[in-house]
Formats: C-alpha cells, structure tokens, sequence
C-alpha cells in the first residue's frame, strides 16, 4: 500500500472513522441485555472500549500521515487557515472568544488563534493559571490577549461576568466553546445536573450573552466528544434529559456532550430559518452566514481526566507519547470550525462529517433545544437564579 498517495490515506481515515457506528452498535447491543440497575457499569465499561478505538484510530491515522506533516501539522494546516475566507478577512483586526481557555487544548487553540493574527478574548477558570500559560508569551502576543476569570458552576457570578464581557467588546468573530468537565462529582447546578449545567448550558449561555456582538457571518465551535455515542437520552423521561443522573457520570458526561452537539445542530437550524434581522445575513450566499459546529477533538492527555480512574490516568501518563497532543487538537479543532465547506449544525471526527446519533428523534432533539434554551434564559431573566 502507498500510502503517499493522498487518496487512499483519505479512503482509510474515512473507513476508520465510519466503524465508531458499527462500534458503537454493537456495545449498544451488548448493554442491552444487562438489567436496568448494573446498566451505569455497561456504560463505564463502553467509554473506556470507544476511548481505546478513538486512540488506536487517531493513532492510526496521524502515522498514515508523511513524516513532515505528522511533525508539522500545526503549520500545515495554518496554510490551510490562510486559505480561509474566515482568516483572509479578519486576521489581524478581529476577535475570537474563547472559553475553557486555561485548559489543554483551549490554551492552545487561544496561542493558535493569536498565531493567527486575531485578538483573544479568553474566559479562564484560574486567572493565576492563566498568567502561568502565558508568562513566556512575546510583549506583542501578550498585548492580543484579554483574560476574563469566570466559574462556569457558580450562575449569579457567571451572569455577572457575561454581562461585564458584553460591556467590553464591540464583536466576536469566532467563538471557540471549549470549557467542559468530565466525571465531576460535584452535585447539581441550578436544579441541573453538574455536566450538564458545565458542559451545556453554561456554553449556550456564553453565545446568547454575546449574541447581538456576533459578527453576521461568525464561525463558533462547540467542543462535543466521542463518548456521545454513548448517551442514553432515549432511555430517560422528557423531565430527566438534563437533571438524571442515575446512570452514573459517565453516562452524564457522555449525554452532556451529545445534548451539546444537538444544541449546536438546532441552533443552526433556528438561524438557517430567521429573518435578516435575528441574524441571518441578508445575503443568499451561504459563506455570508453564521456557522456553527460540534466537533470531538481528540483523546488528549490531560486536566479533563483527573477524574478518571487511576488505572486510565496511569496509563494514559505513560502512553502520552503516542496519544493525540493539545497542538493537532486544537488545530484539527479550528481547521473544523474554520474551513468554507463547514456544514452549519454539523458534527465532525478528524474533520470528517459524521450522523450523530440518528437514532434520537428529531421531536426530542427540538424538545431539547427548548429546554436549554429556557435553563439559559432563566439565567438572563430579571429574577436572578439561585446559586
């Protein structure tokens, strides 16, 4: 096999990346013999399978690579950034949001995105760490960069924050939703359950915070996961979609990161149909209208699985050399947001579009449109809410 040749390199990333359903089938198929009550162990046991297929595959394809470019991914996508109707307008003059900006692969997409020549806002949970990331960052890097400190657990200070960011910018021209929590044990948010609030509704709340600040053709990236695959939202009552927790964190993480790319999906839907002036942009050309899109990054070492159980961490630590780094996620993650052939709504894997969850119907999908759109306006109404 020659695997220079750029098509079949193509052919054996696309295979490797369609066999996450068949996978995924056949775990379904496996859980559903196991009762009701042992089914949050079924759960656990399919994230680390669909994790350990996620890493070989990534693993997998990266080596399908030239040499020159697994090495050098980072500017060889950067080539095709430039190519980008999106940079070729804004860099340099513009400004990207940028949340879970202290984390692993959001503190590389902000250094990506300042590459790039845009201005950072970027919304940390530790100033402090914050400082660290960009301690020896050059005086003209640093002059690109705005750190706003803000827990996405805690909704009066989160509110207060959002408003306050408002207050600062004029215009965001790419919005990057990379803040999340992984088997959290921390209780509810809210009335919500924890990753659901964090991973979610939270996020959803930062873009109707800077909403009418989006510029008319915006690119926004939501930071979803493989374990999506793996929600059991068809299992729960309309009432449980975003406070159940009873089958365990890794099913809520896994169902927190579906329900994100499902609101990504309907979002777009909701601006594909507007009038010009709740945002669609007069223009019939669809490269003149907001994009936004739900894309799974990347197993990356990193803080996400403090949680994780020792046995993962520990291997995990001692195999990083061969797992997917911050750099290749974080640009795979903004070549995804970035590039003119986008699919508005859209989810992707290694820059490959993929069906997410067509098994959960589309009445339950807008349902749950609605309902974290009405947790998020809640946060926004006059009655501030409880903590």
């Amino acid at each position: 096999v020659v695997w220079s040749d750029r098509s079949v390199r193509s052919n054996a990333v696309t295979l490797a990346i369609s066999l996450v359903s068949f996978i995924v089938w056949v775990l379904r198929a496996i859980a559903s013999f196991v009762p009701v009550e042992y089914r949050w162990i079924a759960v656990t046991v399919q994230v680390y399978i669909i994790a350990a297929w996620t890493v070989a595959r990534e693993l997998i394809t990266e080596l399908l690579w030239p040499k020159t470019h697994r090495q050098c991914v980072d500017a060889l996508l950067e080539s095709q950034f430039m190519k980008s109707r999106s940079v070729r307008i804004r860099a340099g003059t513009e400004t990207a949001l940028v949340t879970g900006a202290d984390g692993t692969i959001g503190s590389q997409i902000v250094f990506l995105m300042i590459k790039l020549g845009f201005n950072v806002c970027a919304l940390s949970g530790s100033a402090s760490k914050m400082r660290s990331i960009i301690a020896d960052w050059s005086p003209v890097e640093k002059a690109r960069i705005k750190v706003f400190q803000i827990n996405f657990a805690e909704p009066l200070r989160m509110r207060t924050y959002l408003e306050q960011l408002r207050e600062r910018f004029d215009q965001f021209d790419v919005v990057v939703l990379a803040a999340g929590t992984m088997l959290s044990p921390e209780g509810p948010v809210n009335g919500y359950e924890h990753h659901e609030w964090v991973n979610v509704i939270s996020q959803a709340a930062v873009l109707r915070a800077v909403d009418d600040k989006l510029s008319e053709d915006a690119r926004i990236v939501c930071m979803s996961s493989v374990c999506a695959h793996l929600a059991l939202s068809n299992e729960l009552s309309d009432e449980e979609l975003l406070h159940s927790s009873r089958y365990g964190v890794y099913e809520a993480y896994a169902r927190s990161k579906l329900h994100l790319a499902v609101y990504c999906e309907q979002l777009a839907r909701e601006w594909a149909n507007a009038s010009p002036s709740s945002g669609k942009h007069p223009s019939s050309s669809s490269s003149h209208t907001r994009r936004i899109v739900a894309v799974h990054p990347g197993v990356v070492p990193g803080g996400l699985y403090r949680h994780t159980n020792p046995v993962f961490r520990f291997i995990s630590d001692r195999l990083a050399h061969l797992l997917r780094s911050a750099v290749v996620a974080a640009t795979l993650t903004l070549h995804t947001a970035l590039r003119d052939d986008a699919v508005s709504g859209a989810y992707y894997e290694d820059r490959e579009r993929l069906r997410l969850r067509s098994d959960l119907p589309q009445q339950r999908r807008a349902l749950l449109f609605k309902q974290i759109e009405a947790a998020v306006e809640d946060i926004f109404s006059t009655t501030q809410p409880s903590v």
